[in-house]
């Protein structure tokens, strides 16, 4: 996956753009499920790295889809933060 990180990251700096964002639904035995695969990519300074880099650590500690029934500790099951 690295190589293609590297490959977005160049695509993103040769269409001059600085965000990339697109979202692709997960699919099991044909079907698709409630989980999709969100892909993002950002030109941005140290910054806004550091806050992205924050922003990725809560969302892996405490934001991410538990077992069904689990009710989200951020969100309270609202699906908002």
């Amino acid at each position: 996956m690295d190589e293609l990180a590297r490959k977005l990251a160049q695509e993103l700096l040769d269409s001059g753009k600085d965000l990339y964002r697109e979202q692709y639904p997960v699919t099991r035995n044909q079907q698709k499920t409630e989980e999709v695969i969100v892909v993002i990519a950002i030109k941005t300074d140290r910054r806004g790295e550091q806050i992205l880099k924050e922003m990725a650590e809560h969302f892996e500690t405490k934001a991410v889809a538990g077992p069904k029934g689990n009710v989200c500790p951020v969100c309270n099951g609202t699906g908002r933060i």
